[in-house]
């Protein structure tokens, strides 16, 4: 252990300063605010009162079917068929702790992202490691993942109140822990095709399986990447690792059977066809052309060629095929679940990132004159990579600070509204604005709303 620590310490230390980052607007908030801060410390995103509103309906003992209101609050599973709070809310019941939490959801989630944040960072930092055996281009490709993947932004909008630029990792739960869960998945499955080892192959297969737990822009990602992987082996006649894939897509399918029928119960309901039909657009249309993505491919391409022998090549062509068959999903199935906001950002941006950052460096590395050149400045250049990985996202959360200041300050007012709510002894309903501040009450208090925007997008019968 003292030897991992020793010999991983930059990471690790690396890992903490960014994700201290990453939380950093909701730990500064209270301090820079003092008298004026009142205890409520939401505003970074116009949907994090939802999810934190989930973690208190399962502490309250409720399902998942209406976050905010009470019709249809315990009628169906979640909705939207994420389960992952579940299992981070699930120490919390077991020890008793749940009434003391629900009044502390927000600072828990906060904990929750600060750690997800952490383990993300190192997934991908040895999922390169694995790749290259080179711990400060690892460490420098997962920082800038995390720190500096907006800097891939051909144009930066301006920042304002309604455009505020956060650091999207810094969500509560989502997409920080679908992309951790995905990487989970992709070191095991990179494990599994380098190992003789079956067990490497069960667990690749449920760790696969879980991800239709946790979120389903996860597990359709992670489905395309498995079925191109599985393809690719089958064309490059190499009938072993093909094998490999099969067990393990066939072990994650049995894992995920569960969650799987439920969706498709839900699907074929009458309420769950009311939410597909308010939740995705009817569009065969492609997705707009990802550039970056491109270029990656055209990196692997000449990455390919130049080492055949490598069995790499495959396992990376699989994680940018994913994203364009994600991305373009609905060009067959003709509903678009707003794909380019949820895959391309959540998910095509850091995997292209992550892959692109090590084919650019094998590629130079490759080269008599790029090996001489890596090797007298390679270590400085990355030194500079994640500079402005922290730079930028330092920068990204303060202007993010000063955009929602004001908004976030305004919503102290509803203190006294909050603690008059939470003396009722029989918390009901309650008729706020329909607006961004209303749906604090679900966080803070034991009350449901009378009508909450985006209403239909959950257990809410149209009739």
């Amino acid at each position: 252990m003292l030897n991992f620590l020793t010999g991983h310490k930059f990471i690790l230390v690396g890992a903490v300063f960014m994700a201290l980052l990453v939380i950093s607007p909701v730990l500064l908030f209270p301090l820079i605010a003092s008298d004026s801060y009142r205890g409520i410390n939401l505003g970074e995103w116009d949907d994090d009162a939802y999810y934190i509103a989930k973690g208190r309906e399962i502490l309250e003992g409720h399902s998942l079917g209406n976050t905010f209101l009470k019709i249809g609050k315990n009628d169906s599973s979640d909705p939207h068929q994420t389960y992952i709070d579940y299992l981070l809310l699930a120490p919390v019941k077991l020890l008793g702790l749940s009434d003391i939490a629900k009044n502390h959801i927000v600072a828990l989630y906060i904990v929750y992202v600060f750690l997800g944040a952490i383990a993300l960072i190192l997934l991908i930092y040895f999922f390169i490691l694995n790749l290259s055996g080179n711990r400060l281009l690892s460490a420098a490709t997962a920082l800038f993942t995390i720190g500096g993947y907006t800097l891939v932004k051909l144009s930066q909008a301006t920042v304002t109140s309604a455009v505020h630029d956060f650091n999207i990792f810094g969500r509560p739960i989502m997409p920080l822990y679908g992309l951790l869960a995905l990487f989970v998945f992709i070191n095991l499955l990179a494990k599994s095709l380098k190992s003789s080892e079956r067990k490497y192959v069960l667990w690749a297969g449920i760790s696969f399986g879980a991800l239709f737990y946790v979120y389903p822009y996860t597990w359709t990602f992670a489905l395309a990447l498995t079925g191109s992987l599985f393809l690719i082996y089958i064309f490059l006649r190499d009938w072993a690792q093909a094998k490999k894939v099969f067990f393990i897509a066939a072990t994650g399918l049995a894992v995920g059977a569960y969650a799987l029928i439920l969706l498709l119960l839900f699907m074929f309901s009458e309420i769950g066809q009311q939410i597909v039909s308010f939740t995705t657009l009817a569009d065969h249309a492609p997705a707009p052309f990802s550039k970056l993505s491109f270029l990656v491919l055209i990196l692997l391409v000449i990455y390919s060629y130049r080492n055949r022998e490598n069995k790499d090549g495959p396992i990376l062509l699989a994680i940018i095929l994913a994203s364009w068959i994600t991305l373009n999903q609905q060009v067959i199935t003709g509903r678009d679940p707003q794909g380019l906001l949820h895959y391309f950002w959540n998910f095509t941006i850091p995997t292209s990132i992550v892959v692109g950052s090590y084919l650019a460096w094998a590629l130079i590395w490759g080269t008599e004159r790029g090996k001489l050149i890596l090797q007298k400045y390679g270590g400085a250049r990355l030194g500079i990579v994640i500079t402005v990985a922290f730079i930028n996202i330092a920068r990204q959360q303060y202007t993010g600070m000063l955009a929602t200041w004001n908004t976030k300050e305004y919503t102290q007012n509803y203190r006294p509204i909050i603690d008059a709510l939470n003396r009722d002894p029989k918390p009901g309903v309650i008729l706020v604005s329909d607006l961004f501040y209303g749906r604090f009450f679900s966080v803070y208090t034991d009350h449901d709303l009378f009508w909450a925007m985006h209403a239909f997008n959950f257990a809410t019968s149209i009739k």
